[in-house]
């Protein structure tokens, strides 16, 4: 198992991160812009940009419950407000 899908297995019971709680093999990223995308599969997309202006983007897997971080496979991404 990835540390991608026990970071999502622990978020699906309602765990809530802190930053220091990411395991370290999972890249974090901070988004100062963001937008969502759905596709034609009804699946939700983040796209952003960190604070050196570098493109990030993945698939959904789970949102935070104020919409201020989201995991995807690529990674953990903390959200500011879009």
């Amino acid at each position: 198992m990835s540390a991608i899908e026990r970071l999502l297995e622990r978020l699906e019971t309602g765990w809530v991160p802190k930053r220091d709680e990411i395991d370290r093999d999972i890249k974090q990223v901070y988004l100062t812009r963001w937008v969502i995308i759905d596709d034609a599969q009804m699946k939700n997309h983040i796209v952003g940009f960190d604070e050196n202006d570098i493109f990030d983007h993945g698939l959904v897997l789970h949102w935070g419950p104020n919409m201020d971080w989201v995991l995807t496979p690529d990674g953990f991404f903390w959200l500011e407000a879009p």
